[in-house]
């Protein structure tokens, strides 16, 4: 389902539970990776060519046009099994808010010496994608929702690209307090933590 139309049924359904939100201790809250430095992002020559249908961009609700602006980036090593000289660039491209939704879109692009298209799941060092906000105002984290039984991101099994090629992915919170305007984004355990990201 299309994470936009996705986020208005979440909204609606008097049965979602948004009690992913969890409080934590201030150390806990500033995670364990450094903050990244911000880089310009540029569209992969050879992204044009993917499914969208297996790249996410489907159903996460954004394309190459969106890595134009991305309001933050950084590129890490992820250990991966099968190329551990790979390197793996995140651009969150968006966190919105909707009502008592947040709604985080983003791009992952490996740059490895493999052939095939590797999954999200392989991408991020055999780590399943389990990503996270942080407000550092109330010092409280927020886990992604579940709504009817299912868990609101991208399956990282399902998403896929190749060397050079985007795949896009997204992921629903429940929203902090109205004057929290910017978080902390732990994407991975395998990238560094994303500081002061603006909500949207």
């Amino acid at each position: 389902m299309h994470a936009t139309r996705l986020l208005t049924v979440c909204v609606l359904s008097a049965g979602l539970a948004l009690t992913a939100c969890s409080g934590t201790t201030k150390d806990e809250a500033k995670g364990g990776n450094p903050s990244p430095t911000s880089t310009a992002a540029g569209s992969p020559s050879a992204a044009t060519s993917v499914d969208p249908q297996k790249n996410g961009s489907a159903e996460a609700g954004v394309g190459l046009e969106a890595l134009d602006h991305p309001i933050a980036s950084v590129t890490a090593k992820t250990g991966m099994q099968k190329d551990p000289t790979a390197t793996v660039k995140v651009d969150l491209l968006g966190l919105k808010r909707k009502e008592k939704l947040v709604v985080l879109t983003a791009a992952v692009t490996p740059t490895t010496t493999l052939s095939d298209p590797q999954s999200l799941f392989r991408v991020l060092g055999s780590n399943s994608w389990r990503p996270s906000l942080i407000d550092t105002v109330n010092l409280k984290q927020y886990s992604v929702v579940r709504a009817d039984g299912r868990i609101l991101l991208s399956n990282d099994l399902v998403v896929r690209a190749g060397s050079g090629q985007p795949m896009f992915v997204y992921a629903v919170f429940a929203a902090p307090p109205p004057e929290v305007t910017k978080v902390n984004v732990l994407f991975s355990d395998a990238i560094p933590a994303f500081s002061d990201v603006p909500i949207q």
